[in-house]
């Protein structure tokens, strides 16, 4: 995780100061935040600095609101942009940002939060009394990051346009995507169906997510994963045993009652795999069986 810093770039002339400046186009401050609906601005208060979490929810999309406050005199300018960079160093996205109706209740409340990165030699009051008295303006835009979106540091330049070509000297921040596993199953039970003691009974997956009578799991994070399980004695009073393994290749793992395993093979982010379960009753075993099966998941700790 890091920490929003003051950067220093469009820095304002000596003895003046971010209202008086209002004649000449500047970017004074830059934050993310998510949508004040929510009732929270990032997903982690404790840290400074934006922190965003996943959706953990497959094919949904989180969206980040990149906001700035702009002093830009009396000609509005052409074009306010914010360019997204990835944690690899990869232009990621440009997002346009509109003048928004929100003005210092929006900026006071982001930078309670410790969201706000200010330009060189402006600070929080400077940027209100822009705001209150010299036609400064919050402008704010969406960029929406998918489920499986590349965990880290995102750095965000947001620099105006001029209608002539020109820019201003950029303000860069940073918002993180924090690392997040996460997966969903497509079944809420398993049939043995007939057990015959000492035979393995088999339930098959496959990698067709929405098949109940067929196990699948599916990587909802943003992180590779590794899938465990742990089931009880199913409640037939003798020492059965099970097997599971991931994929249609996996390795089979054997296991005990109340014992927790880690299944062979990695999940990699936005993949789905079968998985696929085995019952074992010893003689003497009597009754239907019946029980709790716990699926869960821990990231992979090797490479990606």
């Amino acid at each position: 995780m890091v920490e929003n810093e003051s950067v220093s770039s469009d820095t304002l002339p000596e003895n003046e100061t971010a209202g008086e400046s209002v004649f000449r186009a500047a970017v004074l401050c830059v934050w993310e935040q998510l949508d004040p609906a929510l009732g929270w601005l990032d997903d982690d208060p404790a840290q400074a600095g934006s922190q965003f979490l996943p959706p953990c929810a497959y094919g949904a999309e989180k969206t980040v609101h990149i906001c700035a406050v702009v002093a830009g005199g009396g000609a509005t300018p052409d074009l306010i942009v914010a360019d997204v960079v990835s944690p690899d160093g990869s232009p990621f996205s440009r997002v346009n940002l509109t003048r928004q109706d929100s003005g210092t209740d929006a900026l006071e409340a982001a930078s309670m939060a410790g969201l706000v990165t200010y330009a060189h030699g402006t600070s929080l009051n400077e940027a209100v009394r822009a705001l209150e008295e010299t036609g400064a303006a919050v402008y704010a835009g969406e960029l929406d990051l998918l489920f499986s979106q590349a965990p880290g540091d995102y750095h965000v330049s947001v620099q105006v346009l001029s209608k002539e070509g020109s820019s201003v000297e950029p303000l860069a921040s940073i918002f993180t995507y924090l690392p997040t596993a996460s997966f969903e199953i497509d079944f809420s039970t398993v049939d043995y169906g007939t057990v015959e003691p000492g035979e393995n009974a088999w339930v098959e997956g496959d990698a067709d997510f929405g098949t109940a009578e067929r196990p699948t799991v599916r990587n909802t994070g943003n992180v590779p994963i590794r899938i465990t399980v742990v089931q009880d004695n199913m409640g037939l009073g003798v020492p059965v045993s099970y097997m599971a393994k991931l994929g249609n290749s996996g390795t089979p793992v054997a296991f005990g009652a109340m014992e927790e395993v880690t299944l062979p093979g990695v999940l990699p982010v936005n993949e789905t795999a079968s998985i696929s379960l085995a019952l074992r009753v010893p003689s003497g075993g009597e009754g239907t069986p019946g029980g709790r099966l716990q699926v869960s998941c821990v990231p992979h700790q090797g490479e990606h």
